[in-house]
């Protein structure tokens, strides 16, 4: 399939398939009277005559001193392990406020918490507040018992 649509396209923009050109010079005949005219050298030079017109070297190059001209900075890659990207302050840096899951309070994690283990089943008061349900599990009956500030 890809080799027809090859075949296509060339025969479509006036240069003959490889099959062709293969019969052709096999044959002794000159290639260029079955390629279009406009991929002869001639006709690219002429074309493009005027757009390339090289200099014979820097010296000869325009050089206007009142033109201010831009150079790019110097830049080299350091070496070694990347180091951390620094933010720029312009930027709407978004915080993440982390939880510590052991204790349940805001600003740390579970690796840096120092609070001890909260036991299983009575969460910790956070707020005092608020009032706190506390499960407390005695067996198969569970407790339910309201606590609201001051009282024990």
């Amino acid at each position: 399939m890809e080799t027809r649509i090859q075949v296509t396209f060339l025969q479509s923009v006036g240069i003959p398939c490889l099959h062709t050109c293969s019969s052709i010079m096999h044959m002794g005949l000159d290639l260029a009277y079955y390629c279009h005219d406009w991929y002869s050298m001639d006709n690219y030079r002429s074309s493009h005559v005027l757009i390339f017109s090289p200099y014979n070297g820097y010296s000869r190059w325009l050089y206007d001193p009142t033109y201010e001209y831009i150079i790019p900075p110097v830049w080299e890659r350091n070496g070694g392990q990347r180091k951390k990207r620094k933010m720029i302050e312009s930027q709407s840096v978004v915080w993440l406020t982390v939880r510590s899951s052991k204790c349940h309070e805001m600003g740390h994690t579970v690796r840096s918490c120092i609070t001890p283990l909260v036991p299983h089943g009575i969460p910790r008061m956070v707020d005092e507040t608020a009032a706190v349900v506390v499960i407390i599990w005695h067996g198969l009956t569970d407790l339910v018992i309201r606590l609201s500030k001051g009282v024990c």
